[in-house]
This record gives structure tokens, C-alpha cells and sequence, in this order.
């Protein structure tokens, strides 16, 4: 679609939460709907009096889905309508139609350093657009059909999409430097390959933007920044470039995200030019606004199916193993960022982990020293006489559910050895300063021996099993 009207960006990415762990089998189905008001004619940097008005109604539909590991597949397809008021008494003009379906590909390279913590979210996404959107001229046309005079309304803006195959590239960072802020800078670009069919070859569009993010509650997401927008010539054939066409804009940027609930996501937000220089003499943006809704499918289930584990593990249920199984299942649902994203290093905004209460009678003596990041007093969770790992988790962290897993099974094979669990949100919870000082990164994992003295600290479920297999083989 046109690149000068926005239709979600990085709004869709944050839904999913900035500070997520990697989503795995999650499928999200979005909605854009955007405005764009045309209506400041300016001769580079000098603003012009003008009647000239244009508008904009685009509709998005898209899909993403995620694999895990990073890695998400995403189709979108826009829709319009754009009126055009030419003013002096002349009459409004419509064009209506499809944009350029756009295929693409995306990788969060947190997947091999790991997501979680203060771990930065570094997102790269490939798409291709196919040429089924649509442009529309204006002015007298000439006997072969194509428009020569443009006037001060450059191409870009009559059109929803590029009309012509199309590639297209963007990265972006996402870090986090406490618990409630972050930013987010990225880089964009779409370029078309060739004409469209009524001969005219649209100017790539480049941009760089810097978001900084605030989370005042884990449903809630704020964005504000700035983003620079350069746009090269078009040319239409047979002529070449048209003199009416590219420049540069800098918008001031804000929107806000709502997590809902587990399924459902939406916001609002908008952007405001604050530099504009263009080509020649040009109509251009004054503002635009949209508003997303986001629904996600599959993971979530999960997620609620391990919550059900959790309850009947509370109540005594006898199917203890079950619910090892279900915390084998029970991450890649919704996130409340973004992100991409993403939208995008991360920690969670939010949700209590499948997880929690104490084992089932029968099935090894596990149970939760802290909740919520509260702190707690080591000699009072550590038994007499027992092997004890206390288990430093996070929603957030993808290795923690599968220790989380074995170790409910090695407590349920081994009565002289404890779990005692605790839940770290962020590393500025008073359970990660008083214990975990200087640490960004779960898993943590502190062993005990019978006598309670502390005989390693480990991170990795292999380092665990070591540690764990020298207390039996000793007691044999």
C-alpha cells in the first residue's frame, strides 16, 4: 500500500508484548483501520496556501504466525479509499481498491541468546509485495491514456500500493532498561522492482525510527517517538522522473496498547509531520490516525489448559504427571507487547505462570517459596536432611519450564530432595535484589546438601543433572 499512510508498524509488534518470551504456535489475526488528512501544500520547506485536500480510509487484515525459535510468517492485505478535493469549485474525486498483498518472514535473533530479563529483542523481517494494488492520475490525459500533469498532488499519495512487485526489508531493536521503560529504534525500507501497468515506477520509501516505551501497568504499553521518512523521485514512462515527486518528512510518533485479556489485544495512535521538504510543490501529510485490534489463537490455549493443571494440582488431583506434561506446554501463548514483534530483549507484562502451589501428595515434595517477586527467608524454606534446589523462575523464561518439569519428576522419583520454587518478574523485584544482585538472566538454580550448605549455583538443566546425580551416587 502507499507508504505515506501508515497501517500498524510497530503497533501490532508491541501487542504481543516487547518483553515476552519467544512466542511458539501462536497464530494472530490483525486489524488496521487508519485516516490520512493531505491538506498542507508546501514548495520544499516552504509552507503554500492551497485548497487542495486529500483523504485517506485504509483497511489492513493481516496474519502472523509463529513457529517458535523465533521465527513468525505473516500475509497482509490493504484495502482504501482515497477522496480527493481539488477545490475551486471542482468536483470530489474517489478511488477505491485493494493494495499490494504483501508476503513476509521475520526472525527474532533472541532466540539464540535467549529471551528473558533485560535481554535485547533484535527482530529482522523480509517481505515481498505482490502487484495487485492500485493508482490513480489526475489531470489531462494524453492520447496514450497516461496522465502529464500531475499538478501538486505527487503519485504516491493517489495510490493504495505500489502496483508493481515489490521488496521489502526492516530491523529493529527492542531493549529494555528496567522494568517499566525501553526503546525501540528501527530501520525500514520498500522499494518496487519495476513499472506499474499504467507505466509508472513509484520511489522507494526509506525510514528510521526511535521509540522510547513506557509500561505504566502489564496491560498497558505507551510508544512515543520520532520517525524520519525519505522517499526517492517516482518516473513515469515514457517521460522519467516527475518533478512533483519524493522528499523527506519527520513525524512526531505515540500510541497506546491494551492487552485485554490472554486473546485479545488492541490500540490506538497516530503521527504528526513536525519537518516536511519535498520535491517541487507538493500536497502532504498533516496528520493520521489508527486504531488496531489484535486476536490471537493456539497458544493461549495452551496456556489456559496449564492453569487448569495448576488448579487441580492445588485440590490433591492424583494425575501429577499430567501436569509435569502440561508445563511442558504451557508458554507460548499471548504477550502484552508488542513487539514484535513484537513485536521484540524482553520480559513479561503480565500473567501468572502455569505453574504454582504445592505437588500433589505422592509426588515429591515441591511447593513455591516466593510468588510476585516477594523475597523470602532461606533457612526457612531449606528441610533438614534433604537435598534442596531452590528454583529461580519467570513466566518469561523458555528453558525455566523445562527444568521446571524435571524437577517435579526427580522429586517425585527422590523423597530426600526438595524443590522450592520462586518466581522472579523482573530483576528490580525485591526477590532479585536481595538474592539475585547483579543478575540479568534465568534460569538460576541453588543447590543444597542434606546439611543445608550451598554446593553449586548452575543455569543449564545438564549442569543441574551433574549436580544432582553426584547426591545419589553417593548415596549408593
Amino acid at each position: 500500500m502507499n507508504p505515506n499512510l501508515p497501517v500498524g508498524g510497530s503497533a501490532l509488534n508491541l501487542q504481543l508484548g516487547a518483553r515476552a518470551a519467544l512466542p511458539k504456535d501462536l497464530t494472530q489475526l490483525g486489524l488496521t483501520l487508519s485516516y490520512a488528512r493531505f491538506a498542507d501544500e508546501y514548495r520544499g520547506t516552504e509552507k503554500l496556501d492551497g485548497d487542495v485536500t486529500l483523504e485517506a480510509w485504509i483497511t489492513q487484515l493481516s496474519l502472523r504466525h509463529y513457529f517458535g525459535e523465533g521465527l513468525a510468517l505473516d500475509l497482509a492485505l490493504p484495502a482504501g479509499t482515497i477522496n480527493f478535493e481539488p477545490g475551486h469549485g471542482e468536483p470530489t474525486r474517489r478511488m477505491s481498491g485493494f493494495g499490494d498483498l504483501e508476503l513476509g518472514a521475520s526472525y527474532d535473533f533472541a532466540a539464540i541468546w535467549g529471551a528473558g530479563g533485560y535481554q535485547p529483542s533484535l527482530t529482522l523481517r523480509l517481505g515481498m509485495g505482490l502487484p495487485t494494488g492500485r493508482q490513480g492520475t489526475l489531470g489531462e490525459e494524453a492520447a496514450d491514456g497516461h496522465s502529464h500533469d500531475q499538478g501538486s498532488v505527487p503519485p504516491s499519495i493517489l495510490a493504495i500500493g505500489y502496483g508493481a512487485y515489490s521488496g521489502s526489508a526492516e530491523l529493529r531493536l527492542t531493549q529494555f532498561v528496567s522494568r517499566r521503560i525501553g526503546f525501540s529504534p528501527s530501520v525500514s525500507l520498500r522499494e518496487p522492482f519495476g513499472p506499474s501497468e499504467s507505466g509508472l515506477t513509484m520511489g522507494g520509501t526509506y525510514l528510521m525510527g526511535l521509540d522510547a516505551l513506557v509500561v505504566p501497568a502489564p496491560w498497558l504499553v505507551v510508544s512515543a517517538g520520532g520517525l524520519l521518512q525519505t522517499r526517492r523521485h517516482s518516473k513515469e514512462e515514457p517521460e522519467g522522473r516527475i518533478l512533483n515527486s519524493g522528499g523527506s518528512a519527520l513525524f512526531a510518533t505515540l500510541s497506546a496498547n491494551v492487552r485485554a485479556s490472554e486473546r485479545v489485544a488492541f490500540g490506538v495512535g497516530g503521527r504528526l509531520p513536525v519537518h516536511t521538504d519535498v520535491q517541487g510543490q507538493q500536497v502532504s501529510e498533516s496528520y493520521t490516525l489508527l486504531g488496531t485490534l489484535s486476536l490471537s489463537f493456539g497458544g493461549s490455549e495452551e496456556d489456559e489448559h496449564a492453569h487448569g493443571d495448576e488448579h487441580d494440582d492445588e485440590h490433591g488431583d492424583e494425575h501429577g504427571d499430567e501436569h509435569a506434561e502440561g508445563d511442558e506446554r504451557a508458554h507460548g501463548g499471548e504477550r502484552a507487547h508488542g513487539g514484535e514483534h513484537a513485536h521484540g530483549g524482553e520480559h513479561a507484562l503480565g500473567g501468572e505462570r502455569a505453574h504454582g502451589g504445592a505437588a500433589a501428595p505422592g509426588k515429591g515434595d515441591v511447593s513455591d517459596a516466593a510468588k510476585g517477586g516477594q523475597s523470602f527467608e532461606l533457612a526457612k524454606v531449606i528441610p533438614p536432611g534433604k537435598v534442596t534446589v531452590i528454583d529461580f523462575w519467570a513466566d518469561w523464561c523458555h528453558p525455566c519450564k523445562h527444568i521446571d518439569a524435571r524437577l517435579r519428576q526427580l522429586a517425585a522419583e527422590h523423597p530426600d530432595l526438595a524443590v522450592r520454587r520462586v518466581e522472579v518478574p523482573d530483576f528490580d523485584a525485591p526477590v532479585a535484589t536481595q538474592h539475585l544482585p547483579g543478575v540479568t538472566a534465568l534460569p538460576q538454580l541453588w543447590v543444597y546438601d542434606r546439611a543445608g550448605k550451598r554446593r553449586a549455583v548452575v543455569t543449564s538443566l545438564e549442569a543441574l543433572e551433574r549436580e544432582l546425580g553426584g547426591f545419589w551416587s553417593k548415596a549408593r
